[in-house]
C-alpha cells in the first residue's frame, strides 16, 4: 500500500563506507609513519622510537576497524532494504 522511502539508508551507509576509507588512509599513514620513526630516523632515536609504537598501535587498529566496517557496510544497507 504505502511504499518506503528508504533512501536516506542507502545514503547513511554509502557515507559510512565513505567514513571506513578515511580510517583506512589514515591507518596506513599512521603505520607507515611508525615505520619511518622506527626504522630510518636517526637524530634523536629514543624520542622517535618511543612515538613509534603508540602510532603503530592506533594505525593497526584503524586499518582493522576501516576494512571490517568498509566490507560489512553493502551487506547491512541490503539486509535493511
Amino acid at each position: 500500500m504505502f511504499q518506503r522511502d528508504l533512501n536516506f539508508i542507502h545514503k547513511y551507509f554509502v557515507a559510512e563506507k565513505q567514513e571506513s576509507l578515511l580510517f583506512l588512509i589514515i591507518g596506513i599513514i599512521a603505520l607507515v609513519l611508525a615505520i619511518v620513526f622506527f626504522f630510518f630516523i636517526k637524530s634523536s632515536p629514543s624520542f622517535y622510537k618511543g612515538a613509534a609504537w603508540p602510532l603503530l598501535v592506533v594505525g593497526l587498529i584503524q586499518i582493522v576497524v576501516g576494512y571490517s566496517v568498509y566490507t560489512r557496510s553493502d551487506k547491512q544497507r541490503m539486509d535493511v532494504s
